[in-house]
């Protein structure tokens, strides 16, 4: 856990050791390893403040997250020598943790009511959830940015800023789900819902502006094109952590998925970078669909093997 701490850059630090009775909100900018820290701040609750694990939640918008935290909280108390700690802290998405909460009442339901079931009984029937959740003391929500009316409602009923402590972390300016607040007769961007959560639970505000994924030109690029968005949300510039440069080769379109598309890649995996005469370390293939993609590998699959 120390080496793990160590590791963290100065803001990623004071997200871990901001006081845990303290309500966060964390914004956080691109490949500024949101989800690490917040699965540390989860850990530091466990093994060094003695926070029993069944009264932690954790919620995310996707499964492919839900599974990603749990891989990621599994390897990390194996190594801290309690691997079947992960079986006792609640780790969910919102409708998974409605279909947890609700069991049978939701048989019937269409997945779209699941959401509002929990709120309609977590109001008028409250024992029924508590009996299932038993007392929760911390939640904690990944990937903020994608809250919805529905969700943030949802969040006020287990999460009651008078007894419950509230760590939430997210890119606002990332918030590519915005069409389901518009479906709830909201607006696109997700300032009106931090908004609400600021002035439910006055949080710490709490900022990461380090980027451990991409190079300086990159980033620049993003922040170019975030320029164009009326409401983008401020804070520090994006900082790489690496000072290396790259070169990047032109993008090459190609029309289906063929024997010359396969040869061109052929070439690319050759082709010697002329910036530091060795060979391209990554290349990028971009398609419009998941059919082309599957159908792609397969053929490069096939190629590797011939």
């Amino acid at each position: 856990m120390a080496v793990a701490y160590d590791e963290l850059s100065d803001e990623q630090k004071k997200v871990y050791d901001e006081e845990i009775t303290r309500n966060v909100q964390v914004i956080a900018g691109p490949g500024s390893g949101k989800t690490h820290t917040l699965i540390l701040r989860v850990a530091r609750l466990i093994h060094q403040e003695n926070i029993r694990p069944e009264n932690i939640l954790v919620l995310a918008y996707n499964r492919a997250v839900v599974i990603e935290l749990k891989e990621r909280l599994t390897k990390l108390f194996s190594s801290l020598g309690y691997a079947n700690i992960i079986q006792r802290l609640k780790v969910f998405t919102f409708h998974g943790f409605c279909k947890f909460s609700l069991r049978g009442a939701i048989q019937n339901l269409e997945f779209a009511e699941w959401i509002p079931k929990f709120i309609d009984t977590a109001t008028n029937q409250p024992g029924i959830i508590s009996n299932q959740l038993g007392v929760i003391k911390y939640v904690f929500v990944d990937e903020f940015q994608d809250i919805t009316n529905v969700r943030l409602e949802l969040l006020k009923l287990i999460a009651n800023p008078k007894n419950t402590f509230t760590t939430v972390i997210g890119d606002p300016n990332q918030s590519i789900y915005g069409y389901e607040r518009v479906n709830e007769n909201g607006s696109r961007s997700p300032r009106d819902n931090y908004d609400k959560f600021d002035s439910i639970y006055n949080p710490v505000i709490l900022r990461i502006g380090d980027n451990f994924r991409s190079y300086q030109q990159i980033l620049t690029a993003a922040e170019r094109l975030l320029a164009y968005n009326e409401d983008t949300f401020d804070f520090v510039p994006l900082r790489p952590t690496t000072n290396a440069t790259h070169t990047y080769r032109e993008i090459i379109p190609c029309n289906g998925i063929n024997d010359s598309w396969l040869d061109k890649l052929g070439e690319l995996i050759e082709e010697v970078n002329p910036a530091t005469e060795n060979k391209y370390r990554q290349v990028a293939i971009m398609f419009r669909r998941n059919v082309e993609i599957y159908r792609a590998y397969n053929l490069v699959e096939k190629k590797k093997q011939n």
